[in-house]
């Protein structure tokens, strides 16, 4: 070091006072405030702050400071003070969420928080009579600038985090007091505290300008002694720059070196480094490049970049250039990837200088202005998420985000960016300490980074390779030992099942596959990425032909706003915006997870499909509509490339695993399943609907060989050339045992429903086949494209439904009108129709109240009205949200099986209420009519001709029961019946025909059997229906079946001037392409995706149509007039607008309307969508008279008294029998462990500690759920109780210090009960749950049983038991399968009612029981 005195400069003032509250400002509210550069002119300042708004605000707040600190210094603490209670109040409503002490703001929130602090100084001024200044320093100090350049102390402030979000033993420790730590920053790189300077130092850290807005920033500091080249080192050789001697006060000024406080860190931690800025001095001029930035080493961790431009362009020789030099200064260079952590690199412009040779890079200038920056735009940017996290580093040089402005900098606000800009950066990076990590575990990390607000760049963040072999539990437990991830929520977690299934590399779990997905939302800001990603936990569910040929890890499912639809962001609205985002999603490779995505399918989400029945209340309002993306990975950084051309065509093998795969593109992938060349004949929208094919979601049943499959040339035709067996083929009675035995059925399959190659459609066991051998046909109708079936793949059966056991259905709305017009007396068919409609309400009403009787009863109501069975048998157990199941009729069940009493316990019984509340309130709204002798059917064709013209057959594998008589059926024969299929928009579209039992169709069950003979097939006469999976309504109920006459079916009108076709084949796309070979075909592929994506987007018309039909039809009480066979011919056609390549845009819909119903100037809302008739005559139409006169009534009656029960109920007390919220068997636990602590000190404090956090984690689930009260329509009820159950797991004895002595490790031990592999039934989590009912029962019941439901059921199942023995236990999956048996609870119940004597004893019921079963 030099013993050369300092440069003289003029004393100042509280100079000190001054740059310590910027530097705490920027430490506690990370407001990237400048320290005053004093080499700077009043002239150059002036028009500095002229040129760039956030320097002006910056210099304003700086001058506001020193003036105040001039005047009153205790004034200028209580203005800091203010600011921090302003800001704390105002971030309360900010989106993304921003708290003071743990999150970062975003470039806006920081913009809102320096106009907020100028506020509080400018108001402060003005009490003292100060004179506001106008952002001009005022300080004319004469400092040398080559003090300024040559000082190797010089520090740059940056935002800091919150110090509490340090670890002990960083920087900023919390038992160092302000002035220390002061003391310690000024005197941090002294030469006695070289040693000290690595711990603080990070590797791979970002220069200040290259800090992406929510990376963990810089704190100032001095740069510490070192032998790797710099800028500086030109400078440390000249022993004649001036030292400042020991004790000498330093003030930081604009030169910055970068250091970031370390943190504990997973794995071994990395050699420190050390990135340096430096200014490099001029003369005084105008011409200053005041701030030099660059690296001084190149890490893993830094910048790597893949870039896109021309190798011989000079951006890119400069870019390899610089690589080349920062290598070459580096001890380890680093590994290169084909896949690098998202980054930008900034090349010099044209007017910065050229440094001399040798150095490592060329300085950036920021004179005024600099010229824009070329840019290499990186192959991986990153995006924020819904939970706001780290924006990548912003193009060009919006890059200097913490230097200067990363967005506009007006005060006003942020200027919107283009939409080009904001379509950058939507995916999250891929940092190199996942690039080790398997595929499925990089995912979850992902998703825990994001969700915690967590910089994935952040150096501490290490990759241990124990995870890949152990639970989501372990790692959650170890992430948040983590400095970063303490103390934080973490998202909702992924299914244990699916999770050890993606680490197995085979993404199949007993076969189901796991499922990649994510939601885009818009983003509400104006700046930053268009859409917030949220990548979904792993889940399984079934796959598909296309995930078990390429992996389940390959495919990605997006859920995509409709940049057509209102809500969308006023960017989109603009001329072309639309199909720019479009473009965006179906023509851009996006990067993800160290992947290269590509779109390749899109179909509606649902939102827009109409309602298949009549609604009977208000159109609720209109959901967002949402399209669903599906991608494919073609690369990734685990990929292996095809080095033989010849094999570029050939699919990889299907037994790769997860890290096993090989590039394979989009074209490629959809060529191997449409064989594209032998069907470029086709419509190229009519093959890409033939893509879901590959999606449907199936079981593979079998592989056919070749000689196997049957393919007839022409399908069954009648005289007049109809198909009479659309979509429908037989199979061999072999495979119909196959099907059975795959799936676990308990009978054999009449007919399925499934994909084969090019085949869909319905498959029929043949009846007359009487040998053993495997077979399956298929007919042209069937086909949907050429296919050679080389793959094995493409000659798998895969069944997506089979027709099984008959039950009892509902009438559906729409199939009222239809009755009524064809009812030979109209009277007569609403009586008839009312009655049904009375006795079913009455029959459940009275099983509502029979079901309050006893908890046996009330599981058994339970079993019968809400089906969970969907749900039970996709996870193989019953799903739980917090501690409890998810939806409320599983909570019912689970606490009904674990001896709750709704009568006693009113948690309990208010979710009783709530459950027979919801069941009277669907009664109301949908009316739903369940006629008996009814049921939904598959439809079949007679292909072996036994049945005449308009005759059926309909067998039941098992009795079918009719529930209103208790008449039970096991075939009909010789009796009318009537069939129909939703929608009916026609009069003909439900016919009466006979239903015969015919002998050689005796072993059909569970279909209904329609003759091939006619000219028209039935199915088609029953809207335009066909057999490969559609469902039939069949009744025999005489009383509404006899008064019914049919319709012909009517002569549709010709629509076509409206109805424009879109049939340009794919063979025209390839011609237009150009090109020729494999290329061509892959052009074309990328071509019809972007057009058929385009395509897709168009405003789908068919809900706002069927309205109109509906309320037309309504205002004539007609649907056979002229104007209904007009609409309904419309609605028939839209239904395949996608595939049918219909283009209907809404000026045909107006041009329509105008030319068909010119009189019709507007239709009125129909009454039965309103909650009451107001009109003084009787409802004319069939549904409003069924609602009003029959159901509203009986329903209100329930209602009232069911309201009257509770009220009752409520005001009652434990000695008059009500339900009280106390359960004293819920809190032997906790009494028990408090006797314990009269004797032992540990075990009080412990228990001490216990209540202490749990009144914390009540408070959080307070805080969480006034998001409802205050009608947050961003409220996520799921992910809410996620977020305040992983606190409430996160209680655990191991933390607990009590008067700095912890307690006692074998009583740790003994309480965590570590050696379980789920702790939820350990000793502490029950004794945490009985103190939690102990002490919220009644405050916070809700948070109680969410929280604790598990183990309260757990501890009533043990007090519950009484003299019957210990309660029985159950795994997860048999207690999916748990069903109480209807005939025990009919006999029991009839025991304790005194109804016995007509009961055998026990030894009869038994022979009973199995002479019945037998």
């Amino acid at each position: 070091m030099s013993s050369s005195q300092p440069l003289p400069s003029t004393p100042r003032k509280r100079d000190g006072t001054v740059d310590d509250v910027i530097l705490k400002l920027n430490a506690d509210y990370c407001l990237g405030l400048q320290l005053p550069d004093p080499s700077i002119t009043p002239q150059r300042r002036r028009e500095l702050a002229a040129e760039n708004s956030e320097y002006a605000r910056g210099t304003k707040i700086n001058q506001c400071i020193r003036l105040l600190s001039f005047k009153d210094n205790d004034l200028l603490h209580k203005v800091v003070h203010s600011f921090g209670l302003e800001v704390e109040a105002e971030s309360q409503n900010w989106f993304p969420r921003f708290t003071l002490g743990r999150d970062y703001p975003t470039a806006g929130q920081r913009l809102k928080m320096q106009n907020m602090l100028l506020g509080v100084l400018e108001r402060a001024m003005q009490e003292v009579k100060l004179p506001v200044p106008r952002g001009l320093d005022a300080s004319t100090q004469p400092v040398s600038r080559t003090a300024q350049f040559t000082n190797p102390n010089a520090s740059f402030p940056q935002p800091t985090p919150p110090r509490n979000s340090y670890p002990s033993n960083s920087y900023h420790r919390a038992s160092v007091s302000p002035s220390r730590e002061r003391s310690e920053r000024r005197n941090f790189n002294r030469e006695e505290n070289g040693d000290e300077v690595d711990k603080y130092v990070t590797s791979g850290m970002r220069s200040a300008v290259r800090q992406p807005a929510f990376q963990q920033p810089a704190i100032p500091s001095q740069r510490p002694r070192t032998k790797r080249p710099s800028l500086e080192a030109e400078e440390d050789e000249d022993d004649s720059s001036p030292k400042r001697r020991k004790g000498d006060r330093e003030r930081p000024t604009s030169a910055m070196v970068d250091v970031i406080p370390s943190r504990r860190r997973f794995g071994n931690s990395p050699t420190p480094r050390l990135l340096h800025s430096e200014s490099t001095g001029t003369s005084n001029n105008s011409n200053l490049s005041y701030s030099a930035i660059r690296f001084d080493s190149f890490t893993d961790e830094k910048l790597d970049s893949q870039t896109t431009v021309d190798p011989d362009s000079p951006q890119q020789k400069v870019s390899q250039k610089r690589t080349t030099m920062m290598r070459d200064t580096h001890a380890s260079p680093a590994k290169s990837t084909p896949y690098p952590p998202s980054s930008t690199v900034i090349l010099p412009s044209k007017s910065q200088k050229r440094r001399p040779a040798g150095t490592i890079e060329d300085p950036i200038s920021l004179d005024d202005p600099p010229e824009p920056a070329p840019v290499i735009q990186r192959q991986y940017p990153s995006s924020p998420t819904l939970t706001g996290t780290v924006y990548s580093s912003v193009p060009g040089i919006e890059d200097y985000d913490d230097l200067w402005n990363m967005q506009s900098s007006d005060v006003r606000g942020p200027e919107p960016q283009s939409l080009e800009a904001r379509l950058q950066n939507i995916w999250p990076k891929f940092p190199r300490w996942l690039h080790n990590a398997p595929f499925g575990l990089a995912w979850e990390l992902t998703r825990i980074c994001l969700h915690c607000r967590v910089d994935l760049d952040d150096p501490t963040l290490r990759y241990n390779p124990v995870w890949a072999s152990q639970t989501m539990n372990d790692i959650w437990r170890d992430l948040r030992e983590h400095d970063l991830f303490r103390g934080k929520s973490f998202p909702e977690r992924p299914s244990a099942e699916a999770f050890a299934a993606a680490l197995s590399g085979s993404f199949e779990s007993k076969g189901n596959v796991v499922v990649l997905a994510a939601t885009l939302d818009f983003n509400p800001e104006q700046t930053g990425p268009l859409f917030l990603v949220d990548l979904k936990p792993l889940r399984l569910d079934q796959g598909c032909r296309l995930t078990r040929r390429f992996g389940a890890d390959r495919f990605f499912e997006i859920l995509l706003p409709n940049p057509t639809s209102q809500s969308a962001p006023k960017i989109v609205k603009d001329p072309g915006a639309a199909d720019r985002v479009m473009e965006w999603m179906s023509d851009s490779p996006h990067s993800l997870l160290g992947r290269v995505w590509r779109g390749f399918y899109m179909k509606d989400a649902g939102y827009r499909q109409p309602a298949k029945e009549f609604r009977l209340s208000p159109e609720a309002q209109k959901p967002i509509v949402k399209e669903r993306v599906h991608l494919f990975a073609e690369s990734g950084h685990q990929f292996r490339p095809i080095i033989v051309r010849s094999q570029s065509s050939q699919p990889p093998p299907d037994t790769q695993r997860a890290d096993e795969r090989t590039e394979f593109k989009v074209s490629q992938m959809l060529d191997w399943l449409l064989e594209l060349k032998k069907n470029d004949h086709q419509p190229y929208l009519k093959l890409f609907s033939r893509i879901q094919l590959g999606l449907s979601k199936t079981f593979p049943i079998m592989v056919f060989e070749h000689h196997q499959i049957r393919n007839h040339r022409e399908d069954i035709l009648s005289p007049t050339g109809k198909v009479m067996n659309d979509g429908i083929g037989r199979m061999s009675r072999s495979v119909a045992k196959k099907i059975r035995d795959v799936l676990g059925l308990a009978d054999i399959p009449s007919a399925v429903q499934g994909r084969m190659g090019p085949a869909k459609g319905m498959w029929l066991m043949d009846v007359s086949d009487t040998g053993d051998g495997d077979w399956i046909e298929t007919y042209p109708s069937q086909r949907k494209w050429v296919c050679d079936a080389r793959d094995p793949h493409q000659r798998t059966l895969e069944v997506r439904s089979v027709a099984s056991e008959l039950k009892s259905a509902g009438l559906n709305l729409q199939f009222l009108p239809v009755l009524e017009d064809r009812a030979k007396d109209p009277d007569m068919m609403r009586r008839a129709i009312a009655a049904r409609l009375t006795n079913d309400l009455q029959k459940q009403f009275e099983s509502q109240k029979a079901a309050f009787k006893r908890p046996l009863q009330f599981r058994q109501w339970m079993t019968e009205n809400f089906s969970g069975r969907g749900s039970r048998v996709k996870h193989g157990h019953v799903p739980f949200l917090g501690g409890l199941p998810e939806s409320k009729e599983e909570v019912m069940n689970f606490l009904l099986n674990s001896g709750f009493d709704p009568k006693k316990q009113k948690y309990l019984q208010e979710l009783a209420w709530d459950l027979q509340k919801q069941k009277c309130d669907t009664l109301r709204t949908k009316l739903n009519i369940k006629v008996g002798r009814s049921a939904y059917v598959y439809m079949v064709v007679d292909f072996w001709g036994v049945l005449e013209e308009n005759e059926v057959h309909l067998g039941f594998s098992s009795k079918f029961r009719d529930e209103t008589d208790d008449t039970s059926y096991t075939l009909l024969a010789d009796c009318d019946v009537l069939v129909a299929r939703s929608p009916a928009h026609f009069p003909s579209d439900v016919q009466k025909v006979k239903a015969v039992f015919k002998s050689e169709l005796h072993a059909l069950k569970d279909v209904i059997v329609f003759s091939a003979k006619g000219n028209i097939p039935l199915a088609d006469k029953l809207s335009g229906g066909d057999y490969d999976g559609d469902l039939a309504w069949v009744c025999w109920d005489q009383d509404i079946v006899d008064s019914f006459t049919n319709a012909e079916v009517p002569e549709q009108p010709d629509l076509s001037s409206y109805l424009k076709k879109n049939k340009t084949t794919f063979r025209e796309l390839v011609a237009n392409t150009r090109a020729s070979g494999r290329d061509s075909v892959d052009k074309a592929v990328y071509d019809m995706i972007n057009k058929s994506f385009q395509f897709s987007m168009q405003p789908n018309l068919l809900g706002i149509c069927t309205n109109f039909k509906e309320r037309l039809c309504y205002m004539y009480n007609s649907v056979s007039n002229e104007a209904a066979l007009v609409l309904s011919t419309l609605v028939g056609n839209l239904v395949d607008q996608s595939k049918q390549g219909i283009e209907f845009p809404t000026s045909a819909w107006e041009k329509l309307k105008k030319d068909q119903f010119p009189s019709v100037h507007s239709v009125v809302e129909p009454a039965y969508k309103r909650d009451a008739w107001v009109n003084k005559e009787d409802p004319r139409h069939i549904i409003d008279f069924l609602k009003f006169k029959i159901a509203k009534p009986a329903i209100d009656a329930e209602l009232s008294a069911l309201h009257k029960a509770t009220t009752q109920s409520k005001s009652g007390n434990g000695s008059q029998g009500g339900p009280e919220s106390w359960d004293s068997e819920l809190v032997c636990y906790y009494e028990s462990f408090k006797a314990i602590g009269h004797d032992s000190k540990s075990t009080k404090g412990l228990l001490d500690w216990l209540i202490e956090e749990l009144g914390k984690v009540s408070k959080d689930w307070k805080t969480a759920m006034m998001k409802v009260r205050a009608a947050n329509t961003d409220f996520n009820y799921q992910k809410e109780v996620n977020e305040v159950y992983e606190k409430y797991r996160a209680i655990t004895p191991k933390q607990v210090t009590k008067n700095g002595t912890k307690v006692d490790s074998k009583m740790v031990r003994l309480l965590e009960q570590s050696f379980l592999p789920d702790p939820e039934l350990s000793y502490w989590a029950v004794l945490k749950a009985s103190t939690t009912f102990k002490l919220f029962y009644k405050s916070n019941p809700k948070f109680v049983w969410q929280m604790a439901g598990r183990q309260l059921a757990f501890m009533k199942a043990q007090m519950s038991s009484g003299g019957d023995g210990a309660p029985a236990l159950l795994t997860p999956l048999m207690y999916a399968g748990l069903a109480p048996d209807q005939k025990f609870v009919k006999q029991y119940t009839a025991r304790l009612d005194g109804e016995g004597s007509e009961y055998p004893d026990d030894e009869e019921i038994d022979l009973l029981v199995r002479d019945d079963d037998y």
